[in-house]
């Protein structure tokens, strides 16, 4: 009769609550321009070198992300509200008539 290593339930795996502890880190850090999951992940390993391999790490992130990153669906009639959403630089504009 063998001894087996129990198995820990993944809220209690110390990786899961390190990275778990990240995971806000990473889904910014993403955001910026050429920051790929590759370069996290290898920063990641480099100082905890008993983390999760590279596909559970992407794994995971996706998880996170689909969880942070909600959704919501409206539903409206054509032509009965007008909603724009401005991304980027505030909008500047010059009045033709008085030149304000």
């Amino acid at each position: 009769m063998g001894l087996t290593k129990p198995l820990l339930i993944e809220e209690e795996d110390p990786r899961k609550v390190h990275f778990n502890s990240l995971s806000d880190y990473f889904h910014q850090e993403l955001s910026k321009t050429g920051v790929t999951r590759l370069l996290l992940w290898q920063e990641y390993i480099r100082e905890y070198p008993q983390g999760f391999q590279y596909s559970r790490f992407c794994e995971l992130l996706q998880l996170h992300i689909r969880l942070n990153d909600a959704v919501m669906h409206f539903v409206h009639q054509p032509a009965t509200l007008l909603e724009v959403d401005f991304a980027g630089d505030m909008l500047h504009y010059v009045d033709a008539s008085t030149g304000e």
